[in-house]
């Protein structure tokens, strides 16, 4: 057997050490390494994908309208060119019905 070197206490058989036993056990102190290593990064891909909505939502706000503006400029020429069409199927003169 080997003796302990300097005090250490030998690790556990399962090589975890005193590591916590679920994900949800971690210390505080791992999430402020976490920030500290990663937080940079983190806040730029939050501004991006802020960035990326708004401007999702403003095409959409605007393929919107202009949708809305072409449909209705559609019925109107729909109208315009059915009332054209009745009017040419009418006799020019109140007389001019043929029996």
């Amino acid at each position: 057997m080997a003796k302990n070197v300097a005090g250490l206490k030998p690790k556990s058989g399962n090589g975890a050490g005193n590591a916590p036993a679920s994900p949800s056990e971690q210390p505080e102190s791992l999430d402020q390494v976490r920030d500290i290593l990663f937080g940079g990064q983190m806040r730029m891909v939050d501004a991006r994908l802020r960035s990326l909505e708004e401007r999702i939502a403003l095409e959409q706000t605007t393929m919107r309208t202009s949708s809305v503006g072409r449909s209705l400029s559609s019925r109107r020429r729909r109208r315009k060119s059915s009332r054209r069409t009745r009017s040419a199927c009418r006799p020019s003169a109140p007389n001019a019905r043929t029996i």
